[in-house]
């Protein structure tokens, strides 16, 4: 189990450096954990806007971990808690931007479970808030995109996981997600 465990760190630090220049993201969730994808790219739904065009919503049970995708530094949040708490409308998130000038976003995190702050710095898979239902949802789940400053406003851009065994993939629709 130690060896296995050496390999495994020695594995996702290699990659980790391997993906700093590319639009290639470690699933943000716990290693050994899947997810299947509800709503990926290009979704009816919701994902028909420059914002969230290129976003995979993980259907993710309230109160799993959330995990940094890529190493990187907090940019903004918003924790859904405090005096305007009853707020539902308004998702609970996190955006963490990355050596690549390319920015996660985390979305619909459960109030009051952000453990974070603006300029903090994240390692890949450094779990750090909790999946809500806040926003514009029909339940729990994690909507994940990567985000790019184009003439002054953010918009996504295609992305790829990396599977367990350092296989890169574009998510799609009703696949599983594994870590």
């Amino acid at each position: 189990m130690f060896v296995k465990c050496i390999l495994s760190f020695f594995l996702l630090s290699s990659t980790a450096k391997a993906l700093e220049n590319e639009s290639i993201y470690f699933a943000p969730f716990e290693i050994g954990r899947k997810f299947i994808v509800s709503q990926g790219f290009n979704g009816k739904e919701t994902h028909n806007d420059a914002v969230n065009r290129y976003a995979v919503d993980l259907v993710m049970p309230q109160g799993e971990s959330v995990c940094a995708a890529q190493t990187g530094e907090v940019l903004d949040l918003y924790d859904g808690r405090g005096w305007f708490s009853t707020d539902y409308k308004k998702s609970s998130f996190v955006r963490i931007e990355h050596s690549n000038g390319e920015i996660t976003d985390y979305q619909h995190l459960l109030p009051g479970s952000i453990q974070v702050s603006r300029g903090q710095l994240l390692q890949a898979h450094q779990c750090f808030a909790q999946v809500g239902n806040t926003g514009k949802t029909t339940g729990p789940h994690l909507h994940f995109a990567v985000l790019k400053e184009k003439n002054g406003e953010l918009v996504s851009i295609p992305f790829k996981f990396i599977d367990p065994q350092g296989r890169a993939y574009t998510p799609e629709y009703l696949q599983w997600v594994r870590n």
